[in-house]
């Protein structure tokens, strides 16, 4: 019982941390005027809660390709 609250506690913190991580990533790109904001939705909420940091890298990643 222990176990599956703490993964899911992991999981939690892991989306709240990615959405953070997104909007301010999303705040300096625009700054520095790189239009790759990656949208902050359960989709992408979801995959940096999965997937953690290499998720989020992930995300920009394929919106940076799908600009070139």
């Amino acid at each position: 019982f222990i176990k599956k609250s703490s993964l899911f506690i992991t999981f939690i913190l892991r989306g709240l941390f990615g959405a953070m991580v997104i909007y301010f990533a999303n705040l300096g790109l625009q700054r520095a005027g790189i239009m790759a904001a990656v949208t902050l939705n359960s989709a992408s909420l979801l995959t940096s809660a999965i997937l953690g940091f290499p998720g989020l890298l992930l995300l920009y990643g394929i919106k940076i390709y799908k600009l070139l």
